[in-house]
């Protein structure tokens, strides 16, 4: 894991302001991505710990899927693919790399249209993403298993 540099902007700013959540770094995009809880953003700062001229993570959502509201967590997986926890639509988001949508799990819209049943996700803040790293030997093949999504709820 690559840890946030000090003395850096990011390390400043994640002391200063409340509204960063959680940090994860993206090796893909060589950029670490912040959960903004206050703007409902993810900012973007370079490896230095420096703010990206384009501060913003550009999030490309389907006209069915309602934008960041607070994003409290963030993680990354091996594929490169962002998981945010999204705690005040209840939900958890997943995108590429890109930023394009690829899934939600959870979310107020899917619970209140069904039975009116309480969400199975409420108030999500802190995301992880398990892998199986090794896998195992299935018919000569290398197999791995699925992902994992552990998160964190608070109130």
């Amino acid at each position: 894991p690559v840890k946030i540099p000090e003395p850096s902007k990011l390390s400043t700013d994640f002391g200063k302001h409340i509204s960063f959540r959680d940090a994860v770094y993206h090796s893909d995009l060589e950029e670490f991505l912040i959960a903004d809880g206050l703007k409902g953003k993810i900012l973007k700062y370079n490896p230095s710990g420096n703010p990206e001229v384009n501060k913003y993570f550009d999030v490309a959502f389907p006209d069915s899927v309602e934008p960041l509201k607070t994003p409290e967590g963030i993680a990354v997986d091996s594929e490169g693919n962002i998981y945010i926890a999204d705690w005040g639509l209840h939900r958890i988001l997943i995108l590429n790399s890109a930023g394009s949508f690829v899934k939600q799990i959870g979310g107020i819209k899917a619970w209140n249209s069904v039975n009116n049943q309480a969400p199975n996700l409420m108030f999500p803040k802190r995301i992880a993403i398990e892998e199986d790293a090794k896998g195992i030997l299935f018919k000569g093949k290398r197999v791995f298993r699925e992902k994992h999504i552990r998160y964190h709820i608070f109130f």
